[in-house]
């Protein structure tokens, strides 16, 4: 039997090593299948929720767009691996965060911070007000969106929405954002 085990460990090891070289080909980085995309550690305040409102790749996940409950509003939270160049030291970073719901018509712009930086990068935005909030939800309510946007620092990632409006709508209101009027 030791010839069968090394034999079968022999394939496992090909077949780890032949599925890593594919997804770097890919333009996957295979460290990113051990990433937890829900860790709120980096934040600069507590969590008290956490719910996906959009993202890259269904098995091989790239990017992630969160709505987190903070002390005081919620915040939208963009963990991605993004192609920030190595020779600056970006962390703390702060710059204007543009969300495209669908298309350029429907857009938030927001002030954020990069607060974790490495094989993921970690961008929190300022507390939405009711009508950002509002806004968010009614346009992923819309028909059709299939493509959500973050940009910021120069580069950005497209996404894809994985709640309905009406979802981000109750989780605000369990965060204790009391509803408000949207301009749609």
């Amino acid at each position: 039997m030791p010839g069968v085990a090394s034999s079968v460990m022999r394939w496992i090891g090909g077949s780890l090593a032949f599925a890593a070289a594919g997804c770097l080909l890919l333009g996957y980085d295979p460290r990113l299948a051990t990433v937890d995309w829900r860790s709120t550690a980096a934040f600069p305040f507590p969590v008290r929720g956490n719910l996906e409102v959009a993202r890259s790749g269904l098995f091989l996940k790239r990017s992630s767009l969160s709505l987190v409950c903070g002390p005081t509003a919620p915040h939208l939270v963009l963990r991605s691996n993004l192609p920030l160049p190595t020779d600056f030291d970006w962390l703390g970073a702060r710059d204007t965060a543009t969300i495209f719901i669908g298309d350029i018509q429907h857009k938030l712009e927001l002030r954020s911070q990069l607060v974790a930086y490495g094989l993921v990068e970690t961008m929190v935005t300022q507390g939405l007000k009711p009508d950002s909030m509002a806004n968010l939800s009614a346009w992923l309510e819309r028909p059709g969106v299939t493509k959500v946007s973050f940009t910021a620092l120069e580069t950005g990632t497209y996404m894809s929405p994985v709640v309905a409006g009406s979802e981000l709508q109750a989780f605000a209101s369990r965060c204790g954002m009391r509803p408000s009027g949207h301009s749609g």
